[in-house]
């Protein structure tokens, strides 16, 4: 128990002996990781919740992440041509990030309505294999959306570092921290102030009693999916 307690104490000691030692590294990679993490968190925070209320693993929360990705770059570079390093390129970011996030909320609550909520009656494992078929499903949409193949293009944000004495720090992963650090945090209040969330939780916690209390189950379920999506797409 001593040594389990020692691990999170010398990582704390390790993360401050960097930060004194080495400031100027440990901000511009502190950033990089702070904007992964932001990333990585709003993708979890969506499969925990689904994972939560619907008593199973959804496989294919992380291709609505895809067809959110593919949404944003089709309107973004081939709808609008979003001019790079332009005012009105930053303008059209954020309307891509608002129009994923409706699309991720789409297909996600698709597959709930059409798939998910057909099966939640039946044992975890046939819950499990229809969400890897409504991934496969998902998948091919993307291919038949964008391809298969590689695509590059053209950058919408300044391709430019903003250096801290000899290291630099990108303008994308400011841009990503400045998008999705708010993004979490109304999700994270969405779920935890409001009656939303608390409807969402009760019914984590006990689906049955939830119900006997007057809470919708179908309800909330479908908006813990519609959640879920459209922290998907904003990632």
């Amino acid at each position: 128990r001593r040594l389990r307690a020692l691990i999170p104490v010398s990582l704390v000691a390790w993360v401050i002996y960097t930060a004194v030692t080495y400031p100027v590294l440990f901000t511009s990679f502190g950033l990089l990781g702070l904007a992964h993490g932001a990333i990585y968190a709003l993708i979890g925070l969506g499969f925990a919740t689904t994972n939560q209320l619907g008593r199973f693993i959804n496989f294919s929360h992380g291709d609505v992440f895809m067809l959110g990705a593919v949404a944003a770059t089709w309107l973004g570079v081939r709808i609008l041509h979003a001019p790079p390093h332009s005012a009105r390129g930053v303008v059209i970011v954020l309307l891509t990030v608002v129009v994923s996030a409706l699309v991720g909320m789409i297909f996600s609550c698709a597959a709930e309505l059409l798939v998910f909520r057909r099966v939640r009656r039946a044992t975890r494992m046939v819950a499990v294999v229809a969400s890897v078929g409504v991934a496969l499903i998902w998948q091919n949409v993307g291919i038949k959306w964008n391809g298969s193949g590689t695509r590059k293009f053209t950058p919408v944000l300044p391709e430019v570092n903003l250096y801290i004495d000899v290291h630099s720090v990108l303008v994308h992963t400011l841009s990503t921290l400045a998008i999705s650090v708010p993004a979490l945090v109304i999700a994270l209040v969405v779920i935890t102030r409001t009656s939303l969330g608390r409807g969402m939780r009760a019914v984590g916690e006990d689906p049955d009693a939830a119900s006997m209390l007057g809470v919708d189950v179908g309800r909330m379920v479908f908006a813990a999916f519609a959640l879920a999506g459209a922290c998907a797409g904003v990632a």
